[in-house]
């Protein structure tokens, strides 16, 4: 699901959000969203809005939309960010997330997905215990015009 920032009736940011409720859900999801989670992905917000404080809002409306919308059905709501964008990585602190994992992510042709995700130590960016390795295929956006 996407939510849009409006301004004078001009889109300046964006967020999407993926919510897998239920093991039957999403099942050629690319991303790492186990049943009851939820995963903002892809935000964006126009040069000219950035210390606006846009984006803070978007991603706490997005927060509220999810609980709202499926309640204790998503018991956990994360997202992701590079390592080099520290200001997404000060928005997070700000809206009172944690890092929690560390992934390294390689897509084939768009469509496989591999991806080892590590576990951090808590408060650090030290990675504890041992990787998980998944492969996720995607569901090409054409696919979904068939009817």
């Amino acid at each position: 699901m996407g939510l849009y920032a409006l301004h004078e009736g001009r889109v300046v940011g964006f967020l999407w959000t993926s919510v897998r409720c239920d093991r039957g859900s999403s099942l050629l999801c690319h991303e790492l969203i186990e049943p009851g989670e939820a995963m903002s992905g892809r935000a964006e917000v126009l040069p000219e809005y950035r210390r606006q404080k846009v984006g803070f809002h978007i991603h706490a409306e997005m927060q509220k939309l999810v609980r709202a919308l499926y309640g204790d059905r998503v018991a956990r709501m994360w997202g992701v960010t590079g390592v080099d964008n520290e200001p997404m990585q000060r928005l997070a602190t700000a809206l009172g997330c944690t890092r929690l994992r560390e992934q390294v992510v390689l897509g084939l042709f768009g469509l496989v997905f591999f991806s080892v995700l590590w576990p951090l130590a808590p408060d650090t960016t030290r990675r504890v215990g041992r990787p998980r390795l998944a492969v996720r295929l995607r569901v090409p956006d054409w696919l979904y015009a068939l009817r």
